[in-house]
């Protein structure tokens, strides 16, 4: 026994460091491709002008948030300034790959089915160091299901626009804070499950240390993050009577340096002229990119929706998976309501956190799913409709991922 579990541990570091090795070097290829290609179309992105934020040479966007520009600039002692820029997101992207390894390696524990050998002979086999890998790389490559239905999409052919996607490729920032906000959104999860009985320092310290280096990596995340845990807590508050106020308290404090560092960006970016601010309008940002709001979402939701509509009946809700679905209906909100007013209106930086919830409930949702934390029997047509959902939803980031390799414009 003890043979075959090392077997199958041997098994499973195989198969992770070559997934790892082949994400890191085609990802470096398309971030240095997007960091040396002129304005052709072709491997279209963000980083020209993150570029010019390190050089100064950007005059429209103020970018307040320094650390994934400071790498940037350290690495360009050594390295030229394109390959300087595909170094540091690489790097960024791909430490995100182990904290993510970690945290869903400790909630999918034990996957195993039952083979027939003989008649009366059944053997059972640990399928959960394979799955957890390939889940963990199918969730770093997922996307919208795109489907061939033109009339979905108000530009036929672009289909990032409209929908957005939980892995955005063309914008480095966004992939630089991943791996801060992946620590930050399980560790206050963890953290909601316990905060009322005890406070774990160390855990709290921690969570507030990834929550800061998020905001100043890329605020976008923390925009949702805020709201998301003053709304969890303050309804936790009043229905508990107030009796966990101190340890509230304690968890409250823990938000302050990203806090902090949100109102410091806040002027350079809001604040900068007349023109800039935020605005509030019913999705006059999004309603510019698709036909309808409602379909771009199912778009990007179909696995989740699924796997909500089959908890629903569930006593004892994973803590997790609503939590999930809390942030995601605030990021909604703030995507649909809110724009930045000025020129970078058109950018859609309010849809970001959307992007973050995007990528976050996809994962929760396949753990709960794969976790078998649900108690609807994990067989007939609830695993299948879920297979088929997630493999959807893969094999359309797949697509798009190889799309983009090959020099597609990012939408």
């Amino acid at each position: 026994m003890e043979s075959r579990t090392a077997k199958n541990l041997i098994g499973r570091e195989i198969l992770f460091w070559f997934f790892f090795f082949l994400y890191t070097v085609l990802s470096f290829y398309l971030f240095y491709r997007q960091a040396s290609t002129g304005e052709d179309g072709r491997f279209l992105s963000d980083m020209p002008s993150y570029i010019g934020g390190v050089l100064g040479t950007n005059a429209r966007d103020p970018y307040p948030y320094r650390l994934f520009f400071w790498l940037i600039s350290a690495l360009n002692n050594i390295f030229p300034i394109n390959l300087s820029a595909a170094l540091g997101t690489v790097f960024l992207n791909s430490l995100n790959v182990f904290i993510l390894r970690y945290f869903i390696d400790k909630y999918i524990t034990k996957l195993e089915i039952t083979v027939s050998i003989k008649a009366s002979v059944d053997k059972r086999i640990d399928l959960t160091p394979y799955v957890s890998v390939l889940f963990l790389f199918s969730c770093l490559l997922s996307s919208m299901i795109i489907i061939p239905v033109d009339a979905l999409y108000k530009f036929p052919g672009q289909y990032y626009i409209g929908q957005g996607s939980g892995n955005m490729w063309h914008n480095a920032t966004y992939l630089a804070t991943r791996p801060f906000s992946t620590l930050s959104f399980f560790l206050f999860a963890e953290l909601l499950e316990e905060y009322e009985k005890k406070i774990d320092i160390k855990k709290l310290v921690f969570f507030a240390l990834s929550l800061f280096l998020s905001v100043f990596t890329k605020p976008t995340f923390a925009f949702v993050m805020l709201p998301s845990a003053a709304v969890v807590l303050l309804a936790r508050l009043i229905l508990n009577k107030f009796k966990h106020f101190k340890n509230s308290f304690f968890l409250c404090l823990s938000f302050i340096p990203a806090t902090a560092d949100m109102l410091r960006q806040y002027l350079p970016v809001f604040g900068s002229s007349k023109e800039s601010g935020i605005g509030f309008g019913p999705g006059i940002v999004w309603k510019q990119y698709t036909n309808s709001i409602f379909m771009s979402i199912l778009l990007c939701f179909a696995f989740s929706v699924y796997i909500l509509i089959f908890s629903l009946r569930e006593r004892n809700r994973s803590k997790l998976l609503s939590f999930s679905w809390i942030f995601l209906f605030i990021s909604l909100a703030e995507g649909v309501l809110l724009y930045e007013k000025g020129p970078r209106m058109p950018d859609g930086n309010f849809l970001q956190g959307y992007i973050h919830a995007m990528f976050y409930l996809f994962i929760v949702s396949g753990i709960f799913w794969l976790a078998g934390n649900s108690s609807v029997k994990r067989k007939g047509l609830y695993n299948l409709g879920a297979f088929v959902f997630f493999c959807a939803h893969s094999a359309s980031g797949i697509w798009y991922f190889v799309r983009l390799l090959s020099g597609y414009s990012f939408y």
